[in-house]
Formats: C-alpha cells, structure tokens, sequence
C-alpha cells in the first residue's frame, strides 16, 4: 500500500491540488487519504447530467468538509449527436459512416470509449487547465489497465499522483473496512460501480460485476430507468445483431467462392489428389525428409530430392506433363499462405 508520507511530500511541494471524485470505493479511499490536506485540495466531480438520484447526494455527503467542485457534461446532447455507447460500433451506425449512404441508421453507435472521454474525462481536463492547481490525483490502479504512470504524464502542466496505484481489490476493500468508509448503496447490491451514467448501453457494471448484476440492482430500486435502459439497449443489441448477420453472411459467401474457385482450379489440374495426399504423408515426410523436395504422384510418393531442378527434371522424364506435385518438406508453422504456384506441367511447387 502506498505510505501516506508520500502524500506528504507531495502536498510540501505544492500549494495547489485537484482530486478526480466519483465516489466510487477507489475515489473514496483517495478522499480519506487527502484529508489531512484538504486546505490544498478541491475535490472535482463531473455530474454527466445521467447520474442516479442517489449518487448526487451521496457525492454531496462526501465531500462536506472540502472544496468541492461539481463540473458538469451533456450527456444527453452527446449522445443525440453521435448515438448510444457500445463496445462494438457497426460502421453504417456510426456517425463516420460513408456520406454517401442514402438512408440514417435508425440507430446511431458510438465506441463507449469515446462517450466516456467526453462526459467524464474531458471536463477534468479542462478545469485543471484554467485552474492554478500543479498537483492532479486520482484513482487509478495499475489492475485498471491503461493511463499514465503513476507520477507523470505526457504534455501536462500538472504532476499526476495515484495514491493507490499498486493496491489490489482487497488492500482498497480492506482499507475501507479498516476505516469504516461508507460506500454508495449499489455497492451492497454487488455493483462496485459509481454508476456515472444509469442509461449507459456499454459498460453497464465493471469488470468484477458484470452487466447482470446493475441491471437486477434497478430493477429492484429504479424500476422506471430499468424499463427506459431496456428499451436502449434493445436498440444497441438489434443493430449490432444486424450488421453481425450482414457481416456473416458477407464473409461466408465470400468464403464459399473462394474455395470453390480453388477446387475448380485444382480439379482442373488434376492436384486435388496429390494434395490430399501430401497434406495425409506430411508429418511423416517431414520426420523423413525435412528440408528435402519430394514428387508426388497417383496419391503416393514418387520420390525425395536435395533440389527443385532435380525433382523437376526427374518429374518430367517420368510422368511427362503431369499432374504431379512437386513441394519442399518443411515443418507445417513454416507453410505461408499464398507462397505454391501452378506450373504449366500441372505440378504446384511450394519453395
């Protein structure tokens, strides 16, 4: 766990600081571990204009005693503009769709990563930037994945600080418990989540909690969002199921013609044969003869060469123009796609 005396270094060397606040377990933690400092800190929270009713109040009660800040974002006028989060976006729901389709999508989606930019992050960003403020803690955990270091950032004017960027799930929970941090009401239903949005129709619950568990957490206490979530969601999940469908269909066409042109053009030649039965001989000959050039003809091993000009040359003294397969032995993570080509006899040679 990180030493406090950290935080005490920090804050000699600063007069002014910045604590990101969601009032989740980890913000909430970093809140009780600043509180001795709080003549230097503004605690900054950004309201998405989606906020469950008691979370504003619990964030309220939180912060009593410190300098607080509530920073506000619109969501709703965001998501108007580019549609409803999601994890994956089908591109003719998008708003960079190709500009010359004729028809809106009935449902526009946008990469949650980008609403959760703009609503959650963005306004902290800004607000540190028109503040005088040098110091910039949150917290983040390096479970989290992804972010800056723990002590710095590329092109800030601020020092980043993350008090508990090494502590694990139970080092948080074991300090809470230690110092009897009340928790937001969801956390007791199994969402540990500071549920910034109660619409959103991506990351509905974190990683440890799952969607399933938030939506059976408002269906018991906001049986109205619910019942409005669902109807989003629906909407997400119909135009994601569509362009899979769309997607499937595609490449599964796409893939039966290419493979039937294949064996069109092996049939053609006369290798459909000798290819099944190098593929059927290829571990043993690759034991026997790695590295070496084999012919193979009628479904059976013809002969081993140490070059391709011999077992062409022989190839042709034998069997004339063919079919026959003439391939280098080689182990199977080797093969590349696309490296055998057709010869003029009908024999395919892999180099």
């Amino acid at each position: 766990m990180t030493d406090t005396l950290d935080l005490a270094t920090l804050f000699a060397h600063h007069e002014k600081a910045v604590l990101a606040f969601s009032g989740g377990k980890d913000s909430l933690v970093c809140l009780h571990l600043c509180r001795d400092y709080r003549d230097k800190l503004t605690v900054a929270w950004v309201n998405t204009g989606a906020m469950f009713p008691h979370m504003r109040e619990f964030v309220y009660k939180a912060t009593e005693g410190f300098d607080f800040v509530e920073l506000k974002s619109d969501q709703a006028g965001w998501i108007e503009q580019y549609g409803f989060p999601a994890e994956i976006v089908p591109v003719a729901n998008s708003v960079w769709r190709d500009a010359g389709t004729p028809d809106p999508p009935k449902t526009t989606i946008q990469p949650w990563t980008s609403c959760c930019a703009k609503l959650r992050f963005k306004p902290i960003l800004d607000y540190l930037e028109e503040s005088s403020s040098t110091l910039f803690i949150h917290g983040q955990r390096l479970s989290d994945g992804g972010g800056f270091s723990a002590t710095s950032g590329p092109d800030v004017k601020v020092q980043i600080y993350k008090p508990i960027w090494q502590w694990s799930e139970r080092d948080v929970m074991a300090y809470i418990d230690k110092h009897k941090i009340e928790l937001p009401e969801q956390y007791a239903h199994g969402v540990g989540d500071s549920l910034e949005c109660w619409d959103c129709t991506a990351r509905a619950g974190d990683s440890t909690t799952g969607i399933e568990a938030r939506l059976d957490y408002m269906e018991g206490e906001y049986p109205d969002l619910f019942e409005r979530l669902k109807v989003r969601m629906a909407k997400v999940y119909l135009a994601t199921e569509a362009a899979f469908k769309g997607v499937k269909a595609d490449t599964g066409y796409a893939w039966r013609e290419a493979t039937k042109k294949t064996k069109t053009k092996r049939a053609a030649t006369g290798l459909e044969r000798e290819i099944r039965a190098y593929e059927a001989m290829e571990i043993d000959l690759y034991r026997r003869h790695q590295g070496e050039w084999v012919v193979i003809r009628g479904g059976k091993l013809a002969g081993t060469f140490d070059t391709l000009d011999a077992a062409a040359t022989e190839a042709v003294r034998r069997f004339g123009r063919g079919p026959y397969l003439i391939r280098r032995v080689k182990p199977a993570d080797l093969f590349l796609p696309g490296e055998g080509r057709m010869l003029q006899g009908g024999a395919e040679i892999c180099s």
